[in-house]
């Protein structure tokens, strides 16, 4: 299976991540100091309603191409939609419209003494699947936005 992950965090850090724990630790947030360890479930300051609608309205923006919306949610106000467009445009012309969403599940760290909580959630499109993980810290900006891309299933 070929897994294509693209990540956006700090000043444009692409890179390619397959295990859930990189992903949702925000490693790219400088996690150098002993932070809490990635765990599932969410932090007490949100619930799976309210943190999933932040994470579709997300996802929602970038389905529908609007990078400089998805780039105006990062806390780090270093990232620009023209690095979203440039690192994911690709993968979403080959994965065509966006049909639904499928599984979710929840995951909670905490980065630089910030908690945040992350939604993994499942994205079915015309020509396979993929998944989301949008982390979020507690005044709704975004920690990081990732998509995992998988054209072979289905």
């Amino acid at each position: 299976m070929t897994v294509r992950t693209i990540r956006l965090l700090g000043r444009g850090a692409l890179a390619l991540a397959l295990a859930a724990l990189a992903v949702a630790c925000v490693a790219t947030l400088g996690c150098s100091r002993a932070d809490k360890q990635v765990e599932q479930g969410l932090p007490a300051w949100t619930d799976e309603e309210g943190i999933l609608a932040w994470a579709h309205v997300a996802a929602d923006e970038f389905n529908e191409r609007d990078y400089q919306a998805v780039a105006d949610r990062f806390s780090d106000k270093g990232v620009t939609a023209d690095q979203i467009k440039e690192g994911l445009e690709e993968t979403q012309d080959a994965y065509g419209a966006f049909t639904g969403y499928g599984e979710a599940s929840f995951l909670q760290g905490e980065s630089k003494g910030r908690s945040y909580a992350t939604v993994v959630q499942k994205a079915h499109y015309e020509n396979g699947t993929g998944e989301f993980r949008i982390s979020f810290f507690e005044d709704g900006t975004l920690a990081g936005f990732y998509f995992l891309a998988d054209r072979q299933e289905s």
